[in-house]
């Protein structure tokens, strides 16, 4: 039985996020599940230990236009695999960090 507080969708579009840790970009990765609380992130060869506080940044490009917006959230890596990562969305950059003292809560 999954513990997930929220519906996850499939992403069915490119959606690009760009990773950073402690303000520095250290790479980028492909949105797979999304919901309210979290994402995977298809990472190929990146690593990502549990527990790392994430700045991340995602590029959707609007149908039929030119036009990208760009959405920063903090996350928190809370499960690792060999393609990539699930990551918990966070309020902010010290929630993030509160929840490596408290795992499995939402935050």
């Amino acid at each position: 039985m999954e513990r997930r507080a929220h519906t996850r969708k499939v992403v069915d579009a490119a959606i690009t996020v760009y990773l950073y840790f402690a303000g520095t970009r250290i790479g980028h990765a492909q949105a797979h599940d999304l919901s309210a609380g979290g994402v995977f992130l298809v990472t190929n060869s990146l690593e990502l230990p549990i527990d790392t506080p994430l700045d991340l940044v995602f590029t959707i490009a609007a149908p039929a236009s030119s036009v990208v917006k760009l959405y920063r959230i903090s996350a928190i890596v809370t499960h690792v695999f060999k393609d990539g990562a699930g990551v918990r969305f966070c309020s902010s950059r010290d929630a993030c960090q509160r929840a490596k003292k408290r795992p499995g809560q939402l935050i």
